[in-house]
């Protein structure tokens, strides 16, 4: 049997999925709901510390004094991105945020409306220009928006990295937001779960003069850059740069293992590290 806790979560996705289900993704309308949004991050963090032994975090990102809009571009690599993005937004960058998601996926999971996400359809140029209309005028009115221009979950060390150039459209769209690069990067190491790290960048400047392609191009190297230094100071332990954001739950074996160390040092007198 559910829980009460999730039994409350998923009764809010229910009420949720019928509304969407009638009105159709063409006629959509972004309306975020506070308190989805409160109860859901709570369901969100109890499920990424069951299944990550710990998430962190660095952040080299300094908000404009100015109110202006922001783009986030992010990798994407994994089933979870979404999920550590809604959580990374409403407890760290704290920006009233809006994401792009592919029509198939809302239809599939469309409690993501009522956190801001809206829908674009690659296959149909109209529905790709509506959408990115729709980003734009977010952007030009102060808001956040949340990509992944790689269009689909790609392997995290593939490179060269493939953008669709609708993020460098927005971007000469509305030519007065700020640009950050996100990087994610997950990785089994020494526990049971996985470990995932996250670099928020500084501004990334595109010139005036670059074309959709060129802009494109320097956004690419950005982000290989910086997934590229993350990936090596994760490899060559050296992350004390990254606060832990989320903390994993233990895990019956890190159970077995501190009563083991702790039972070795009661016949032994000796603690090892």
């Amino acid at each position: 049997m559910l829980q009460p806790f999730h039994r409350c979560v998923c009764s809010l996705f229910i009420q949720s999925i019928f509304p969407f289900a009638k009105a159709g993704t063409e006629a959509f309308h972004v309306k975020k709901k506070p308190l989805f949004e409160a109860l859901f991050s709570l369901y969100n963090k109890r499920l990424l510390s069951k299944h990550f032994h710990t998430i962190k975090v660095k952040n080299d990102w300094v908000p404009s004094s100015h109110k202006r809009g922001v783009l986030f571009y992010i990798n994407h690599s994994s089933w979870w991105d979404s999920l550590v993005l809604f959580q990374l937004n409403r407890y760290l960058l704290k920006q009233d945020g809006y994401a792009l998601m592919s029509e198939d996926g809302l239809k599939k999971f469309p409690f993501f409306m009522k956190l801001g996400a809206f829908p674009v359809n690659s296959s149909s140029y109209t529905s790709v220009l509506r959408s990115l209309t729709r980003a734009s005028s977010l952007l030009d009115e102060g808001k956040a928006l949340f990509v992944f221009p790689q269009g689909e979950e790609r392997h995290v060390d593939e490179r060269p990295f493939t953008f669709q150039h609708g993020t460098s459209y927005l971007i000469q769209k509305a030519r007065n937001c700020e640009v950050v690069p996100i990087t994610f990067y997950h990785t089994l190491f020494h526990e049971q779960h996985p470990e995932f790290f996250i670099h928020i960048g500084k501004s990334v400047s595109i010139g005036d003069d670059k074309n959709r392609q060129a802009a494109t191009r320097q956004l690419e190297e950005a982000m290989t850059i910086q997934l590229d230094a993350v990936k090596r100071q994760v490899v060559n332990g050296k992350t004390e740069h990254f606060d832990v954001f989320v903390d994993g739950s233990i895990t019956i074996g890190e159970k077995w293992y501190h009563r083991f160390k702790k039972k070795a040092v009661c016949l032994t007198g000796r603690e090892e590290n």
